[in-house]
């Protein structure tokens, strides 16, 4: 026998045992699109993670891996870290250990310097969802055992132990106080990064200028790893308040791309403008 008629046996016998036995043999589904859980990692203080930080997040079913990612602020648009949950599409065995189904329920966990960090709100996710989908969740390290969206950490290191005695306890720390009464609450400065026991720490411009191509440049203090967005409204009220609107903006004087946002890299952002007589007033605003 020649080894031509070898191999046509072989496939004629592989096709009889299909027939006569179709339950013996088991084929794995095609993959189908990923669904994507992505947000932004910040630290018990509001900052956001680094890509330096060595920190890894994590998406598990049970005690199996499905995904990972190092936290990178350089993604941009707001967030620092995108896990794809590779999608099977439910039917015979899965294509691979990782591969999720609709529906299954999924945790996070997150790993600084190879140690398993706590996070506030504990470490569950929405359900995996439709295949293309995608979902933003938000994680903040820390715990947060009065449940008011402040890290108990923020709440005692910067409010606490600043407040000369006024409060002992973080339940005394109210969300929508202002500790330091610069007309932000302390949910709001923990959202931006900003120091809740400091008045002038605010989003306030350090410097503004016409340049020589001109080009308005604004100068504002930024948190690395917050991605900004510049808004501008006219002098004119608008019923009770200003009518702002989104402007695009430069990083350099001699970029030609006009961008919508942009993460800081620093504690101080340029941003260049082009003028126009519409607009009179500017401000910044993080990128959510």
């Amino acid at each position: 026998m020649n080894k031509q008629s070898r191999v046509l046996l072989l496939l004629l016998l592989l096709l009889s045992s299909f027939i006569l036995h179709p339950s013996s043999f088991c084929f794995a589904s095609p993959p189908l699109p990923s669904f994507r859980y992505y947000g932004l990692l910040a630290d018990e203080y509001g900052w956001p993670v680094l890509r330096g930080d060595n920190t890894v997040v994590i998406l598990k079913n049970g005690t199996n891996e499905c995904a990972r990612y190092t936290a990178n602020e350089l993604l941009g648009n707001g967030i620092n870290y995108i896990l794809e949950a590779a999608i099977d599409n439910a039917t015979g065995a899965r294509y691979a250990p990782y591969a999720l189904r609709q529906g299954e329920t999924v945790t996070v966990s997150v790993v600084v310097n190879g140690i398993e960090q706590t996070l506030m709100g504990g470490s569950s996710l929405p359900v995996v969802g439709n295949p293309g989908a995608a979902v933003r969740v938000d994680l903040n390290l820390g715990t947060d055992v009065d449940g008011d969206g402040l890290s108990d950490q923020w709440e005692t290191a910067l409010i606490i132990n600043n407040s000369g005695g006024l409060y002992t306890n973080i339940y005394q720390v109210l969300p929508g106080d202002d500790f330091d009464g610069d007309q932000v609450s302390n949910q709001g400065e923990f959202g931006a990064g900003t120091a809740p026991e400091w008045a002038d720490d605010v989003f306030e411009a350090n410097q503004w200028m016409m340049n020589a191509d001109g080009l308005l440049t604004l100068c504002f203090w930024t948190k690395q790893g917050l991605t900004y967005e510049i808004f501008a409204a006219p002098q004119a009220l608008s019923g009770q308040g200003f009518t702002w609107t989104h402007v695009p903006f430069r990083t350099s004087p001699s970029s030609t791309e006009r961008m919508n946002s942009t993460a800081a890299q620093s504690s101080r952002t340029f941003f260049y403008v082009t003028p126009t007589n519409t607009y009179k007033m500017y401000r910044l605003e993080i990128h959510r």
